[in-house]
């Protein structure tokens, strides 16, 4: 615009407070950064994946999405994300698609213990949705205890070897604690017992 000479310029501009826009990333920036040190930081195996299913509605597999520093300890497995686990453990069980998958669907959590052939390993998982419900992620938090198992069972066989002994015996056996209360006494102890 020209005014007798004098050029005069005309600016337009909208001035928008942004500040709290600003503090929601720097919280959003905090919150990601406490998630990451505690999903590297926990020594159990952790990881995200997305449920795969069938037209029918039935799990038939599950992609890994993220995965923490212990997964490999506890797993076996090397980098598996973005990979199906059809694809890195074949012939999984259907006792873990099927309770994953009512995770994912219905939002309940699942808990179970058992033994993943594809990994020749005794886990125990702790399963829970996250996310939206149309995503179909869970979070599983586990852990290999094989050789927890392989103890209790070895432990297991003692006591039952040590039981039949004990009562194949022909002398009397007795255990008692120190406030002198019977603890164990076997068929022979106990015979003894009835003729004196």
């Amino acid at each position: 615009l020209v005014e007798g000479g004098n050029e005069r310029r005309t600016v337009l501009g909208t001035i928008r407070d942004v500040s709290e826009r600003h503090e929601a990333e720097r919280e959003i920036r905090e919150s990601e950064s406490r998630y990451r040190a505690l999903f590297h930081s926990i020594d159990e195996g952790f990881c995200v994946v997305d449920m795969v299913f069938d037209a029918q509605g039935v799990a038939t597999d599950l992609r890994f999405r993220e995965t923490n520093g212990a997964f490999h300890r506890h797993s076996g497995l090397g980098d598996v994300v973005g990979r199906l686990a059809s694809a890195v453990l074949p012939g999984l069980e259907r006792v873990w698609l099927d309770g994953l998958g009512k995770v994912a669907s219905e939002g309940l959590s699942f808990r179970h213990s058992g033994r993943i052939e594809a990994l020749a390993r005794i886990v125990d998982i702790h399963a829970f949705r996250i996310g939206a419900d149309d995503k179909r992620s869970v979070a599983l938090l586990f852990r290999d205890v094989t050789e927890h198992k392989r103890s209790e069972e070895a432990l297991l066989e003692r006591e039952r070897f040590l039981s039949t002994v004990t009562e194949a015996a022909r002398v009397g056996i007795a255990v008692i604690d120190s406030g002198y209360h019977y603890r164990f006494v076997n068929e022979s102890f106990q015979r003894m017992l009835k003729v004196a």
